[in-house]
């Protein structure tokens, strides 16, 4: 019996339909981009509330007409030890901004130099790329983030400043804080002026209240017999009052008892805070319940 014969038509179609398929052009392959696309542009901006727990804000501005996604972001600054970073990745809305909060480390007071950069990790329509640029800052904050901190660390090798003892007040009558500031000899520090705190006014010298005085118009006092002080300290008697009597206030205190201190030293001026020691902050809490007549915390 002779085989019947097979035909190879379709499968010769099948195998050259494949062979065409396969020499089709190549999938297009997305070019990477170089830097950030026109209408994406960073800026630093500190916010008031950023300023005690130390955050500086990376604002991302997205004026695209897509969606930006950004992977991170890392602010350097020869201003400080080391680099920020923020890398929760998150996406700019076209037209619209983010603010991407990153904590800033230390200040290195060697240097003078506030120049920034912002290396950013981002994607767009599929494109990644990461770019390093100089931010913008709109607000010219960048040379005062330091400097708070440097002028700080030049006032405590500059002088040696003490508060206490607290003398005198009651029922209301205002008491007088002694502030006292020992050179070193290391540098050369200031103390220009003392503020007011959220729970103390300083008075000026006609007894008036005031948001701060300077103390070169407040007189020195006395130092007590045996003293060891040497010439050069300076000592002044600041009188102070309750800023308003608010059992709640006195009670819930957190940084009543932090008096700041403007200061001028060869780097520039700042405020230097000082912090009141366990006893003085009692003596004062004790005070401010007498002048209001209160029971005190």
């Amino acid at each position: 019996m002779r085989a019947r014969p097979v035909s190879l038509t379709g499968a010769i179609a099948v195998t050259v339909l494949g062979l065409l398929t396969g020499c089709g052009a190549p999938a297009e392959v997305v070019p990477p981009l170089d830097g950030l696309p026109d209408g994406v542009s960073v800026e630093v901006v500190q916010n008031r509330s950023d300023v005690v727990p130390r955050r500086l804000q990376i604002k991302v501005v997205n004026d695209l007409d897509v969606p930006l996604e950004v992977n991170s972001v890392t602010f350097d600054s020869a201003a400080f030890v080391e680099p920020a970073v923020w890398e929760r990745g998150t996406t700019v809305p076209a037209g619209t901004a983010r603010d991407l909060p990153v904590e800033l480390p230390e200040a290195s007071c060697a240097t003078e130099e506030a120049r920034a950069s912002v290396a950013i990790s981002f994607e767009v329509e599929g494109r990644r790329a990461v770019a390093t640029v100089e931010p913008a800052d709109p607000l010219d904050q960048l040379p005062e983030l330091t400097l708070a901190d440097c002028v700080r660390a030049d006032v405590e090798r500059a002088t040696e400043v003490e508060l206490g003892p607290l003398v005198g007040g009651g029922p209301g009558v205002p008491a007088l804080l002694e502030v006292s500031a020992r050179p070193t000899g290391d540098t050369e520090a200031t103390l220009e002026r003392i503020r007011s705190t959220v729970l103390f006014t300083v008075l000026d010298a006609s007894g008036a209240r005031a948001t701060d005085v300077a103390l070169a118009d407040l007189p020195q006092p006395t130092p007590a017999e045996g003293s060891t002080e040497d010439d050069a300290t300076r000592r002044w008697a600041v009188p102070i009052a309750p800023s308003r009597c608010d059992a709640h206030a006195l009670a819930e205190d957190k940084q009543g008892t932090l008096f700041g201190f403007d200061v001028t030293t060869t780097r520039g001026s700042a405020v230097y805070e000082r912090a009141a020691s366990e006893e003085l902050r009692h003596d004062l809490y004790a005070f401010y319940a007498q002048y209001c007549g209160l029971t005190g915390p």
